[in-house]
């Protein structure tokens, strides 16, 4: 029984990084398509 907390514990590092990565890029276009689309509006 080697699959236990530890295996369980990089498992839930590696989906949390994954949901961090994921959601920064989501973030960071959706905030650059809000500056691309009100910036040229003077």
């Amino acid at each position: 029984m080697y699959f236990d907390v530890r295996n369980r514990r990089v498992w839930k590092t590696f989906v949390a990084t994954n949901v961090l990565v994921i959601f920064g890029a989501a973030l960071f276009t959706i905030l650059g398509y809000f500056i691309n689309s009100s910036a040229p509006s003077p």
